[in-house]
């Protein structure tokens, strides 16, 4: 089991910098959806704490780091920095607040061990922004870069919730397992409850990108409705979310906007049963052959017959659902949010072409290229 531990277990330096010299919208995000390219973890959220401040969680995998020592040194020691920039949009050059942290350990070598380090950011309400972050491991001289979005346009964003586990750190998934225990805490000092909207809706898959039937109109009205009372602290008991679907918090319940955390099936984002391996099958089967596997009496013979009978033999098709699985996985980690990542737009394209070479990032736009640009 990881542990995981605070930022403040080490030593950190405050030092300026400045990495970036063109918008945002001109780097090639690829790296963001291809998990070889990933060195370390770079989990993060963020909450609002003031109008002028919001604070940032960075999860790091201290494993994936190079420890190492001088001649003159006992301990091996990692050495890390990680830096940000501020930007109203992917489009603009100019950076409203920018910093940087160098972190030594020397307590955690060769321990599979998590930090979490946090950092204010200078974000102003109203407005939305970009932060650009840099994590550069020193030791093995490589570096990593993410981006993360600063909602503060409205004052019932979800990032003024903040969501712990019972161990108190931060959780930084928007879908919860059934056993886990959760307490959410708000930034409105004056606020005595948070009412809570359920919904158990079913979705369609995405459809194929040359079907240009109309998207159905969510229906608003919640299934069920009920509050959660806020402490002195502002924040809320643990609770746990034991019922399939979606969960809406707010403050403010004239608002449509609020904090909203999901409840898949039990081991999600892992594909583990039949019935879970047959659902994305559907974007390469026909309704008939979907129907078949569907109604077969043993459902995981039906599922590998179908694998055995494209590739030919077993060992090729032992390949091709390891490959296959793995991406309906990941597009569950990448792409979650109303239903899992696999039904999303973004989750079929990339299950089915794999990781795009180019990716651009605008403010509402996000542009992805297979091959090279240009052929």
């Amino acid at each position: 089991m990881k542990k995981v531990l605070y930022s403040s277990f080490f030593i950190i330096l405050f030092l300026g910098a400045c990495y970036t010299a063109n918008k945002l919208s001109y780097f090639n995000f690829a790296y963001l959806y291809n998990k070889k390219n990933n060195f370390t973890n770079l989990e993060n959220i963020v909450f609002n704490t003031s109008d002028s401040l919001s604070i940032v969680y960075l999860k790091v995998n201290l494993h994936d780091l190079l420890y190492d020592k001088a001649e003159n040194e006992k301990n091996f020691k990692a050495n890390f920095k990680i830096y940000y920039e501020l930007y109203s949009s992917y489009e603009s050059k100019s950076i409203l607040d920018s910093s940087s942290f160098v972190y030594v350990d020397s307590l955690n070598y060769g321990i599979e061990t998590e930090m979490i380090a946090n950092f204010d950011v200078k974000a102003e309400f109203p407005g939305n922004y970009i932060l650009y972050i840099i994590l550069s491991d020193l030791n093995k001289k490589q570096s990593y870069s993410t981006v993360v979005n600063i909602y503060k346009e409205s004052p019932n964003s979800r990032q003024n919730f903040l969501v712990k586990a019972d161990d108190e750190l931060p959780v930084f998934k928007n879908f919860i397992s059934e056993e886990q225990k959760i307490k959410i805490i708000s930034n409105n000092p004056n606020a005595k409850e948070i009412i809570v909207r359920y919904y158990n809706r079913q979705f369609f898959i995405a459809k194929p990108p040359f079907i240009y039937d109309k998207d159905k109109i969510f229906h608003f009205k919640a299934d069920s409705i009920f509050t959660i009372k806020i402490n002195t602290n502002n924040e809320t008991g643990f609770l746990q979310l034991h019922k399939k679907g979606f969960y809406h918090f707010q403050i403010d319940s004239t608002a449509r906007e609020g904090l909203t955390l999901f409840r898949f099936y039990d081991g999600f984002p892992e594909i583990t049963t039949p019935s879970q391996a047959l659902l994305p099958l559907r974007y390469f089967t026909t309704k008939k052959e979907f129907d078949i596997m569907r109604s077969h009496e043993d459902l995981k013979t039906a599922i590998d017959s179908f694998w055995l009978e494209r590739a030919g033999n077993s060992q090729r098709a032992k390949a091709m659902i390891q490959k296959y699985y793995n991406r309906v996985q990941d597009a569950n980690i990448f792409f979650t949010s109303y239903q899992e990542g696999w039904r999303t737009d973004r989750g079929i394209i990339y299950i089915i072409y794999g990781e795009p070479n180019y990716v651009y990032k605008k403010t509402d736009v996000e542009e992805w290229t297979y091959g090279e640009a240009g052929n």
